[in-house]
Formats: C-alpha cells, sequence, structure tokens
C-alpha cells in the first residue's frame, strides 16, 4: 500500500514473492523477478524470470527494487544494494528483514516489511505444531512497515 507503482515503472523483484508477481501483473508495469531457480515461478510467471546472476544489470535499471529478507541471511544484501541507484524506492521485506532496520536505511532501504509478534508463547505452540505462516498470522502475529523517514 505504501508504494506507487506508475504506468510504465520497471519494477525488479529479487526472489519470487507471489503476492507482489499477483498484484503487478495486471500494473502496466515492467516486472522483472531475480530468482535462483526457474521454477519457483510457475505458468505465465516465467516470463518475468531473469537469473539472479545479472543482478548487477537489473536493478540499476530499476524504479523499484522489492528484496526478500532471505538476502540478509544468505549474505546477498551487500550486493544487491551497492547496485542500487540513488532515487529508486527500495524495499527489503520478510520476517527476517526487521532485525536490523537502522543498518538498513544506512544503506538506502524506504521501506522495511516485517513481522511483529503479538503472542509470543502462541508463537511457539503453532511453530511446535508445524504451523504455516497463515497460522502465525490469524493467532500471534502482524504484518508491519518501517519507514525511513
Amino acid at each position: 500500500d505504501l508504494l506507487e507503482f506508475t504506468s510504465g515503472a520497471k519494477v525488479t523483484l529479487v526472489g519470487a514473492f507471489r503476492s507482489y508477481i499477483n498484484l503487478l501483473a495486471d500494473k502496466d508495469v515492467k516486472l522483472r523477478v531475480l530468482e535462483l531457480d526457474e521454477g519457483a515461478l510457475k505458468g505465465d510467471d516465467k516470463k518475468y524470470f531473469v537469473p539472479a546472476e545479472k543482478y548487477s544489470e537489473v536493478i540499476p535499471d530499476s524504479d523499484i527494487v522489492i528484496i526478500t529478507g532471505l538476502s540478509l541471511v544468505n549474505n546477498t544484501i551487500d550486493g544487491l544494494l551497492d547496485v542500487v541507484n540513488p532515487g529508486t524506492k527500495l524495499v527489503v521485506t520478510g520476517p527476517s528483514a526487521g532485525i536490523l532496520p537502522q543498518i538498513l536505511f544506512k544503506k538506502g532501504v524506504n521501506i522495511i516489511g516485517a513481522t511483529e509478534i503479538l503472542d509470543s508463547e502462541m508463537l511457539f505452540t503453532l511453530v511446535s505444531e508445524a504451523a504455516a505462516g497463515y497460522h502465525l498470522f490469524k493467532y500471534c502475529a502482524r504484518k508491519i512497515c518501517i519507514l525511513n523517514d
């Protein structure tokens, strides 16, 4: 809701975010999905696939870049952020994204999509029962955004 996808905007997703792909497929934008595994994209969505190793060509040519928080875990975030042009709207999102907001903000990130745990006891109960993210958001967590003002 915090992003404006103007007509013709070049939008790059780093990671096959199903919700963003569904949202952007119906908009007049140039969507590209940088992904290690083409199999992460199904059916008609494969047309958006760009091999992850092309990040240094695709990201600088983007108006909006949305990066998975997993890039913090797999140590690819620095390389991705290093090639973002000033003025590009930059989002890092996912469960691990909100851990170090000030460091991401210093690197030019505008918005962090994160998770707030509202009931930690319920969280541990659900996780021990092999719950999915859907269950966490239904019972003990909510999605939030942390903004770089």
